[in-house]
């Protein structure tokens, strides 16, 4: 047996151990859901662990099948370090992990809305996306407009942080 053969085996085992995991972990949380005192709030925890659970037996039989093809990966891999994409994507992972460390520290003095607009900023700038109108555009009403929902809609408290004398 060839070294790339055992590699794709052990590939396709890991992927096998992992969604199977998952599966463990999604029955784990839906179980967990039953046991909230308000059942109201298990609603959304509850569709999660199922479109997680639904998700990882649709990869398990994925990786049984054959459909899935760890030697692709590893292509892709392969030309994305000759055209030198691992330095700027390696880059690009420790801004994207900078700028949501960030928002967790400015998440409670700034409130939800500024802090998401500052994460949506700092994330289309990382992207490259250059086009101001519709980043101020994005950037305000976006923001704004889960806030609402969230608030008014699902009746979760969000924090106003320094905007809070207008919304009280």
């Amino acid at each position: 047996m060839k070294l790339k053969d055992k590699l794709k085996e052990r590939l396709k085992l890991g992927e096998s151990i992992f969604s199977i995991v998952m599966m463990l972990f999604s029955l784990y949380s839906f179980y967990l859901c039953g046991t909230l005192k308000n059942q109201n709030a298990a609603e959304f925890p509850r569709v999660v662990g199922v479109l997680l659970l639904v998700t990882s037996i649709a990869m398990f039989i994925m990786v049984l099948a054959g459909c899935y093809d760890p030697k692709e990966g590893f292509q892709a891999r392969k030309e994305a370090k000759k055209e030198g994409k691992n330095r700027r994507n390696m880059k690009a992972v420790v801004q994207f992990s900078v700028a949501f460390v960030a928002f967790g520290f400015l998440y409670k003095p700034l409130g939800y809305i500024l802090a998401t607009m500052l994460l949506m900023f700092a994330t289309e700038l990382i992207l490259g996306y250059w086009n101001w109108k519709n980043m101020i555009l994005l950037n305000v009403i976006g923001p704004v407009t889960l806030f609402v929902v969230f608030r008014l809609l699902f009746y979760i408290p969000l924090p106003y942080g320094v905007l809070g004398v207008f919304f009280q």
